[in-house]
């Protein structure tokens, strides 16, 4: 981040006429009727010699990261000069020599009706789009159409002084510099995923400061130093974009493509900068924030901020299988595989998904038999029924929403899901249930039959084998929505990536279903598996032909 001074260029001023109040006389209409014509007491004359020709108005700065920001006249400034009786009166907006282009108002004219200037040293005001010398608003709320247009800047807050002096100027005649008061920030993001990049744009910057940053100030000494605004606002909305998008399909600062800038009041603040982008194909939005601690904004000076606004990639989802079978539940047949749930528009079934234990490409479940069993394919990687049952009651299950995330070149909106205390974490959290060497040991080989984690181990059944007729202990455990993970480290993520089912995709987002490595002893065609939503998690033992997700528990 680099600082630069805006500079606002020296300012002419010819005083023309008699120095009096507002004056008028009647002119003769070809018609004989009369009509009131204005007299001007002084004329005020601004121009820049060194203005750079690209600048299209006072309020578009002409700005090259690093250096300071050229600014020249818009059609629709005024000033304010104080007059010998101290009142200050304000111009006429900016008139400019036939002879001058619109892209280059390097000089203006400024027009009073009011006042009598007799002083050779006036002092001159600028306060933006205020109707009063003595306030200047810098507004909470700013917009910006196109990138790297400093138009709206006198709307915003933009302000200065500055003392008039004729020197040796011809009677008349003034020249000064004004000061800017107000400081300015000029954002330029970039985006490094060049996949997403041309697909993005940004939408709306918020900077939000731990005082005051803009509200209603009083300018009556010239400055904004130090004041406690009415009115005031701790944050700034930056609107861009509308008809010319803010792309961010740069890996570099382009202040061409997504140059923004803001007003707000000088000091020293701890700022939040919270960018909002947007996905138009996809209709998805998402905030990406940074932190600027001890942020320093001095009067007249403009700071560079650029961003990176690379979102996370979307999370992979799992492999589905039936239970234990060889291969994937859409091997060989990865481009059927459904992405939208069944009822969605746009949803489609698989043709081609598994439908017997003939399958050419061993994506039928292990038909073990009956009795107990152990996976030896694709499920020996996931944890044993009693394993679960411990997730399961001592887990700590913490739901998350979905969020945005890129994805083939575009935001989505990636599953939400489960975290989940991992077991290592557990065993620690508990040590009077797993107590001395053999902690792990009674994580793997068993659960209580009463589903009470605090009974004896002598009340433990191994549910991998037990077929003594206890009725399976698959209470539910509630899912915390709202509090936050104490220590993010002692838990993992198991996304809710809902199931395959006889060639749709259905409940993703919603649900997430993943296989242990045990059979169900009682029935030939069952095996269990844990489950989970936004309400609960639990463990059941559904027919082995469902396409659940298979990994490894942590």
């Amino acid at each position: 981040m680099k600082m630069k001074t805006l500079i606002k260029s020296s300012m002419w001023l010819v005083a023309a006429g008699l120095l009096t109040a507002c004056a008028s006389e009647d002119t003769q209409q070809k018609d004989g009727t009369k009509q009131s014509e204005t007299k001007y007491v002084a004329t005020f004359t601004g121009h820049q010699p060194n203005s750079n020709s690209s600048a299209k108005s006072r309020t578009t700065a002409t700005h090259t990261l690093g250096n300071p920001a050229q600014v020249i006249w818009e059609a629709t400034d005024r000033i304010w000069v104080k007059a010998d009786d101290g009142r200050f009166y304000q111009s006429e907006t900016a008139n400019f020599a036939a002879s001058a282009t619109p892209a280059d108002h390097s000089r203006a004219n400024f027009h009073l009706s009011q006042g009598y200037y007799a002083t050779t040293t006036p002092e001159v005001r600028y306060v933006g789009t205020s109707t009063n010398a003595d306030r200047v608003t810098i507004a909470a709320t700013q917009t910006q159409a196109s990138p790297n247009d400093f138009s709206h800047l006198g709307a915003a807050g933009d302000c200065g002084t500055a003392t008039a002096h004729s020197g040796a100027l011809a009677a008349g005649d003034y020249e000064f510099t004004l000061q800017h008061k107000a400081s300015y920030l000029c954002f330029v993001p970039r985006c490094m995923n060049t996949q997403l990049g041309p697909n993005i744009k940004l939408t709306k910057i918020v900077v939000t400061a731990d005082k005051p940053i803009a509200g209603i100030y009083d300018f009556s000494d010239g400055s904004l130093m130090g004041k406690t605004p009415t009115g005031g606002s701790n944050t700034i909305t930056l609107n861009v974009g509308g008809a010319n998008d803010f792309s961010l399909n740069t890996t570099t600062e382009n202040l061409a493509m997504n140059g923004a800038y803001m007003v707000i009041a000088p000091g020293t603040y701890n700022l939040t900068v919270t960018y909002t982008i947007n996905d138009p194909s996809t209709s998805v939005s998402m905030d990406i924030v940074k932190q600027l601690p001890a942020w320093n904004n001095k009067p007249g000076e403009i700071r560079d901020i650029t961003a990176n606004l690379t979102p996370a990639a979307s999370l992979a989802m799992p492999e589905f299988y039936m239970w234990d079978a060889v291969n994937p539940y859409w091997h060989g047949y990865e481009n059927e595989r459904p992405s939208i749930n069944q009822g969605q528009p746009g949803a489609t079934k698989g043709p081609h998904y598994p439908q017997s234990s003939s399958d050419p490409q061993q994506r039928w479940y292990h038909t073990t038999g009956s009795g107990a069993h152990t996976a030896t394919h694709s499920c020996s990687i996931a944890p044993n029924v009693n394993e679960m049952c411990w997730y399961n009651m001592l887990g700590d299950p913490h739901w998350q929403d979905g969020t945005p995330a890129a994805k083939d070149g575009h935001l989505v909106i990636q599953p939400g899901g489960i975290w989940l205390k991992k077991k290592a974490a557990i065993i620690r959290d508990n040590p009077g249930i797993f107590p001395g060497n053999d902690a792990a040991g009674r994580f793997f080989s068993g659960f209580p039959v009463d589903k009470n984690p605090n009974s004896p181990t002598s009340s433990d059944r191994d549910w991998r084998t037990e077929t003594a007729g206890f009725p399976f202990p698959n209470k539910k455990t509630r899912a915390l929505t709202s509090n936050p993970l104490p220590n993010v480290s002692d838990y993992f993520f198991l996304p809710a990536a809902g199931e395959f089912y006889e060639g749709w995709l259905a409940l993703r987002g919603q649900q997430g279903f993943y296989w242990s490595s045990s059979t169900y002893p009682f029935a030939n065609t069952g095996a269990y598996m844990f489950y989970l939503s936004n309400g609960y998690v639990g463990v059941t033992n559904p027919t082995r032909s469902s396409g659940f997700a298979v990994r490894a528990f942590e």
